[in-house]
């Protein structure tokens, strides 16, 4: 009897390896994939020239992440910022002083 020719979807190895998470993960290169483990802590397991990750331990520092604020629709008015950007406008601005250039000292 032949192994089957892919593993199942719900088995996943306890280590696998960066390039591989990076690519399955959506990261744009292995270089931002290591970075983005090396901020949150977790775990690479150097073998050589192969670099091995924990796909649990991604999963749970992705779980660590905070929650996205909800972002507002484009073209929405911020009243705090428009009551400050209003009160610039309608505030007199001192004028700049304008000095006359001074005559070179000379013998």
């Amino acid at each position: 009897m032949e192994p089957p020719a892919s593993p199942s979807p719900l088995v996943r190895p306890a280590w696998v390896l960066l390039a591989e998470e990076a690519r399955q993960r959506g990261f744009r290169n292995v270089l931002a994939f290591r970075r983005w483990c090396r901020r949150r802590g977790v775990a690479i397991r150097p073998d050589g020239r192969k670099q091995w990750i924990a796909p649990g331990d991604v999963d749970r520092a992705i779980a660590a992440l905070p929650a996205v604020a909800e972002t507002p629709p484009p073209g929405a008015l911020n009243v705090a910022v428009a009551d400050a950007v209003a009160a610039l406008i309608s505030s007199p601005r001192p004028r700049a002083r304008r000095t006359q250039p001074r005559a070179p000292a000379g013998p």
